[in-house]
């Protein structure tokens, strides 16, 4: 089933769960185009996947329309009203599937992200529950992602349930078949009128890069997971093992689903070719993204100065006055 963005909702009942997959082929023969047409019939039967289109070739969006149309109510495509003299923007293309959505979670889910039908299963009845309830109130989850290396990717594509939640664990990176599990990643479950109500993602944000933490850091101010860290608007890379940083926070909202035994993981595949256009916008967009945390934290370093100027300081408790921020 087709549409244009913008062209009315897909009535897929309360409480729907909705896949959101950006999507871009360069050609017929594009492997995003595989990807897809392995990962669509994972999802479950009560699911439904939005595949927002920004392909610009022809014959890529003919094989990827006859992809789809083999799953037949349970996917639809969405096409991008992009042209090709548009930046292209991750962000635009999932708020536009969210807004083709009906009422209930969306989740966004990137094409080279994979699971067994199981552990998908599994997701959808965690998000019946007390897990998925919790997000009517404006919060959201981040799914873990087991980023592969190319030996554990030829593993992973035939692995059970057993095999699939050894990737959590740490023996699977020193055996190089997991490179990192990074908890706060894209994929990104929310109520869809959580998304629209603040806006969706931040139009300043070009390209593929940091569109995504300066999303949850918005969502994170409705429903926060404990006090920041330290150091908050540092970005300490997605192997380092930190307790600091905006990526250390954002893990925490991977935690329900770590629990439930729900992780994702991540095809491997050749890096990007040296494109200088690609990495100047993801420079810019986390210059961008490290001034807006930035902002965020000297505001509560304000705010903590304040609800401590009151009291003398011999009433002071001196871990406070030692370091405003314990006081959050």
């Amino acid at each position: 089933m087709t549409g244009r963005a913008g062209s009315g909702a897909a009535v897929v009942g309360p409480r729907a769960l909705s896949f959101v997959i950006p999507f871009r082929a360069r050609s017929a023969a594009d492997p995003n185009l595989d990807r897809l047409d392995g990962l669509l019939p994972r999802f479950p039967d009560d699911g439904r996947a939005i595949v927002v289109d920004d392909s610009l070739d022809a014959g890529a969006r003919e094989r990827l329309c006859t992809i789809v149309a083999r799953r037949g109510e349970t996917a639809r495509v969405l096409r991008s009203e992009a042209t090709a003299a548009d930046a292209f923007s991750i962000g635009r293309l999932r708020d536009a599937g969210a807004a083709a959505a009906e009422d209930g979670i969306v989740m966004f889910h990137d094409v080279d992200f994979f699971a067994p039908a199981p552990v998908y299963a599994r997701l959808a009845e965690t998000l019946r529950g007390p897990v998925g309830d919790a997000l009517a109130s404006g919060g959201f989850l981040c799914a873990p992602v087991a980023f592969l290396t190319r030996i554990g990717t030829l593993a992973a594509r035939t692995a059970g349930l057993r095999g699939w939640g050894a990737l959590a664990q740490p023996w699977t990176r020193r055996a190089r078949i997991v490179d990192r599990l990074v908890r706060g990643s894209s994929a990104i479950i929310l109520e869809r009128r959580t998304l629209l109500e603040i806006g969706g993602h931040s139009s300043a944000y070009e390209g593929h890069g940091a569109e995504d933490f300066e999303l949850m850091h918005r969502l994170s101010l409705r429903a926060p997971r404990g006090p920041r860290p330290a150091n908050y608007p540092v970005d300490y890379g997605s192997r380092a093992e930190t307790a600091e940083g905006f990526r250390a926070y954002f893990a925490r909202y991977a935690e329900p689903l770590l629990e439930a035994g729900v992780h994702l993981g991540h095809l491997w595949h050749p890096p990007r070719r040296q494109d200088p256009r690609y990495y100047a916008a993801k420079r810019r967009n986390f210059e961008r993204l490290r001034a807006t945390l930035s902002a965020a934290d000297a505001l509560d370093d304000g705010a903590d100065a304040l609800r401590t100027s009151g009291p003398a300081p011999s009433d002071r408790d001196p871990r406070a006055a030692a370091n405003p921020r314990s006081a959050r």
